[in-house]
């Protein structure tokens, strides 16, 4: 269900009624769907999935969605008490529909920096219903969601570039990005090879990547970032006082494999003294750069042990997560 609207007139305020009864326009959910940066003029541009819900008793008229962000940076020397971090306005607001009483409104809205407002890698964004009170609520303090951390990557889109031979600048696009889930086979497999899941999240380059179960298959060389979150819960047959570890690597062709890290499970019940299960759990997002040959096989590898030796008396781990990767350059 869309959000947008073609125009708003706010001649007076909205959703009351005789009776006094009133709207509660409250965001129920929000999450990130592609947050990137475009490489020729340094903005941003931020798509959420979000839910709006009118917790009151009368529609609640027209209105609009603003998205305010605060700098991490910025926020780093505000914690030293060095500057201020105020919260700035990304972009225009986004108009949204009436909303019935007791309704939920789904859907997806864009929001493009105009004037430059993000000054570091990284963001904290805040979305606000109806942020200038047009419509007369019953709870005016309950508009703005809570704070969401972004990481925005930088466009996968054209490059300007010299056409060799010609004396004009033409276009060369470079989509070549993917994204796929993987999991290791087996509940009480503790190392192994990943296997990637079929169909993708996307692949915008089949021609070039060739996503399966054992691998990922890159036609493209050059210079390529990726992101790999890994996440795994560890059951044990007997209580210990050791915590696991877990250690990710990725193959890239016929390279010595990658070591991307070695991490330590956490506790969340006490196995000191007695066994019970779901005792650790693990979860990791790394990006890194890595220049990859045309033909190569990319594989990613994961084991868990203890800071003495393998555990003899797993009862059962369940290790999942997603690898995501893009060319940056030829």
């Amino acid at each position: 269900m869309a959000l947008l609207i073609a125009s708003i007139s706010f001649a007076q305020k909205a959703g009351s009624n005789a009776a006094g009864n009133k709207p509660d326009l409250f965001i129920k959910k929000i999450s990130v769907v592609e947050a990137t940066k475009n490489r020729q003029t340094d903005l941003h541009t931020v798509k959420v999935s979000l839910t709006i819900i009118n917790n009151g008793q009368v529609s609640s008229g027209n209105t609009v969605l603003k998205m305010m962000i605060q700098n991490s940076d910025v926020a780093r020397q505000a914690s030293q008490g060095t500057v201020s971090n105020p919260w700035l306005e990304f972009g225009s607001p986004v108009a949204i529909k009436p909303l019935d009483a007791g309704k939920e409104l789904t859907g997806t809205v864009t929001f493009t920096e105009k004037t430059k407002v993000v000054t570091g890698e990284s963001f904290r964004a805040s979305f606000i219903a109806d942020p200038l009170n047009s419509v007369d609520e019953s709870d005016e303090t309950n508009n703005a969601s809570s704070a969401i951390e972004i990481n925005p990557v930088p466009e996968a889109g054209a490059l300007v570039a010299m056409l060799p031979g010609a004396a004009v600048q033409g276009k060369i696009e470079l989509p070549t990005r993917f994204s796929t889930d993987f999991s290791i086979p087996g509940f009480s497999d503790a190392s192994g090879f990943v296997a990637f899941k079929s169909p993708a999240r996307y692949n915008l380059d089949p021609q070039n990547i060739s996503i399966n179960r054992d691998g990922i298959r890159i036609g493209k060389r050059g210079l390529y970032h990726f992101e790999l979150y890994v996440e795994s819960q560890l059951q044990l047959k007997n209580a210990t006082s050791l915590l696991p570890r877990i250690v990710a690597s990725l193959s890239v062709g016929q390279l010595t494999p990658y070591n991307l890290f070695q991490r330590t499970f956490l506790e969340i019940t006490n196995n000191h003294e007695s066994a019970s299960n779901n005792n650790f759990f693990f979860g990791e997002l790394v990006s890194f750069d890595i220049y990859v040959e045309a033909g190569s096989l990319i594989r990613v590898h994961t084991s868990i042990s203890s800071p003495v030796g393998p555990f003899r008396d797993i009862q059962g781990v369940v290790t999942g997560g997603h690898l995501s990767g893009y060319l940056i350059s030829e």
